[in-house]
């Protein structure tokens, strides 16, 4: 079942007993609401329980000799697998083998040691891909994504079927109607996260602290 923008600021008037009032759709209040339930919904999509909400996967066809494939969803945030149907396994990120460019990249999961530095070289000595990496290039507000796969498939026996699994990016809210990824199953939370930010906004401390503690624990599942 779809929950939308109104929905929650329905709710939230409510609760507010109607000194904020969002009930029509439209207005100051409901603006300033709006901006709120973005605000939480992305947080809850991004690092709560309701992240399955944002995930997708999508194929690419590989063809012999060839390295980069343009992705057809254009809201990939992040590429987290691919999978290779022609030799039952997972490809792994170039960066696992490659040296940060700089110290602002992300450190390796779990703080293992980078391969040798001939790992790399070694493994795409094969004719099969090994390796994958993203590209996006952004125009005109829409972006386009390539996944890129080394070593590309020698010959043709050696091509076929790519699934890459991603995040995607959250809906951004565009009016009333506008429907979030994490469903009715995550309104309890949406109330809360955004009634914390209306009472920090209504200057009532001690009742923000309370609805973003109550928030904390739906998004982490601690209250079910």
């Amino acid at each position: 079942m779809a929950l939308t923008i109104q929905n929650v600021a329905d709710d939230v008037t409510f609760e507010l007993r109607k000194t904020l009032d969002g009930l029509d759709g439209s207005g100051a209040d409901f603006l300033l609401m709006q901006r709120w339930i973005d605000q939480t919904h992305k947080d809850l999509v991004h690092t709560g329980m309701y992240r399955h909400a944002l995930r997708a996967s999508t194929n690419v066809t590989t063809v012999a000799a060839t390295r980069s494939y343009a992705l057809t969803p254009t809201n990939v945030r992040r590429i987290e697998a691919v999978f290779n149907a022609v030799t039952e396994t997972f490809l792994s990120p170039i960066g696992e083998v490659l040296s940060p460019s700089s110290l602002s990249d992300p450190m390796d999961r779990g703080g293992a040691a980078r391969p040798d530095k001939h790992t790399a070289t070694h493994r795409v000595s094969t004719p099969y891909p090994q390796y994958f990496w993203m590209s996006t290039v952004i125009t005109a507000g829409v972006a386009a994504h390539t996944l890129h796969v080394f070593p590309p498939p020698f010959a043709a026996e050696h091509a076929g079927t790519a699934t890459a699994f991603y995040v995607k990016q959250a809906t951004t809210v565009t009016g009333a109607a506008t429907a979030l990824d994490a469903g009715e199953d995550s309104r309890d939370a949406m109330v809360a996260g955004v009634l914390a930010r209306a009472y920090r906004y209504k200057h009532h401390p001690e009742m923000a602290a309370y609805w973003h503690d109550l928030y904390e624990k739906y998004k982490y599942g601690e209250t079910i």
